[in-house]
């Protein structure tokens, strides 16, 4: 599943946002908002996506590979 897939099928849920560990809805919820815009438009560090997607129960695997021409 690519990193768009994985964020769109958290979106079609409702209050995706939320989940029963959060404590403060309203913050987490602008929290959790603007980390997944800020992954979409690729202005996240791995590190940030891999946190991002495990609180919601995703497992993130970064493969980069670097080839000489």
């Amino acid at each position: 599943m690519t990193i768009q897939e994985a964020l769109n099928e958290l979106r079609s849920k409702p209050k995706w946002y939320f989940t029963p560990a959060d404590k403060e809805e309203d913050t987490i919820r602008t929290k959790h908002v603007l980390t997944a815009q800020r992954i979409e438009d690729g202005r996240c560090k791995p590190e940030t996506i891999k946190t991002f997607f495990s609180h919601f129960g995703y497992e993130v695997e970064v493969n980069v590979e670097v080839r000489k021409k």
